[in-house]
């Protein structure tokens, strides 16, 4: 036996705090609400914990938990859904589009608290709602679930799995390890 701690445990409860805390923040601006960044807090929120948990893929968290079942968006849509949100927001700080084979473009619209989550906007180009207050309620829920399931899996010893470190580190570009050592040695 060991006593060593729980990695995955340990790292959950850090991500848990900063995650939830940082959304409710976020949620108590009034004026000027930063949509954009409340929606990709609940993205790479979702991300990290599918990463954490040894997830193949980066967006089941999102996909299996944040979306709700019966909802009017099933599991594939749900994947494009993270994509264009995390993706857009992320690389250009603003959603990307749907496009069908059609031509048709779907607009992901991120509310605050007024509209419908994922509920449809019928207008040009016609998009779906993604409403930010909700989003923080799942996300806290989804959370509480998951921390149930890692306590009661816990044992000392466990280690982060590769998902979640595999990514962490980057190897320094060539021209820039004679910088590195410099600034180490100030």
């Amino acid at each position: 036996m060991t006593d060593e701690p729980d990695e995955v445990l340990r790292k959950f409860e850090e991500l848990c705090y900063w995650v939830n805390s940082a959304f409710a923040r976020i949620m108590e601006i009034e004026r000027k609400q930063p949509n954009y960044v409340a929606a990709l807090l609940a993205a790479i929120g979702c991300e990290a914990l599918s990463r954490l948990c040894g997830h193949k893929k980066e967006e089941q968290v999102f996909v299996e938990d944040l979306i709700p079942p019966g909802c009017p968006v099933d599991r594939e849509m749900a994947a494009d859904l993270f994509d264009v949100l995390r993706n857009g927001l992320a690389h250009t700080f603003d959603t990307n589009f749907i496009r069908l084979p059609d031509g048709t473009t779907i607009e992901i619209v991120v509310s605050w608290k007024e509209m419908p989550h994922l509920g449809l906007r019928p207008s040009e180009p016609p998009g779906i709602y993604m409403n930010c207050e909700q989003m923080r309620i799942d996300l806290e829920a989804v959370y509480g679930r998951y921390r149930e399931k890692l306590r009661a899996s816990s044992y000392p010893g466990r280690k982060l799995p590769p998902t979640w470190t595999r990514k962490r580190y980057k190897a320094a570009n060539e021209e820039a390890i004679e910088g590195w050592r410099r600034f180490l040695e100030q």
